[in-house]
């Protein structure tokens, strides 16, 4: 399988049936906070319908 990277919306995105992690709100601020002083610096990894596999804290905080 080849990797692509592509820029979509956050709201076109959700997290997998089988993430069960809850974080916190004060966790997410924390990253939010971070990406706009320094920038999303590790991609989402998704499946073709769009669904997360890796980066549902990520994609809370550019929420």
């Amino acid at each position: 399988m080849k990797a692509m990277i592509k820029r979509l919306a956050v709201e076109n995105l959700q997290p997998s049936e089988t993430h069960a992690k809850a974080y916190s709100q004060r966790r997410v601020d924390m990253l939010a906070q971070s990406m706009l002083q320094h920038g999303q610096l590790e991609p989402l990894v998704i499946n073709k319908k769009n669904t997360i596999l890796s980066g549902v804290l990520r994609w809370e905080a550019a929420k």
